[in-house]
């Protein structure tokens, strides 16, 4: 159905089309739905980097409480004590991360 307003004058070979023939290559608009299903399924940047990120920082920082817990069962000074206490943090950041690194 052609609508009411102006038309551009067309010259094909020299003949006068009036009214201007109507386009074949109208872009598809997506719908709102689409739009959002693909955003969703879209993985960010930011939230690869950070999964990134955070799997080496859990890494280094259970070497590193490893390193200064000792050998003994239990912690016989402050540093051991705190270095025990970042072993356990980071392993709880690394579970974490890799469940969330697996999810995607």
């Amino acid at each position: 159905m052609r609508s009411r307003s102006r038309s551009s004058v067309v010259m094909q070979n020299g003949t006068n089309l009036f009214p201007a023939p109507l386009l074949d290559n109208i872009p598809v608009v997506k719908s709102m739905h689409e739009l959002a299903k693909e955003k969703a399924a879209a993985v960010s940047p930011f939230k690869a980097t950070l999964t990134t990120a955070g799997m080496y920082t859990g890494g280094l920082t259970a070497v590193g409480g490893l390193s200064l817990m000792g050998v003994d069962y239990t912690p016989s000074s402050t540093a051991e004590m705190l270095a025990v206490a970042a072993a356990f943090i980071s392993s709880v950041n690394i579970t974490g991360v890799t469940t969330l690194w697996i999810k995607q």
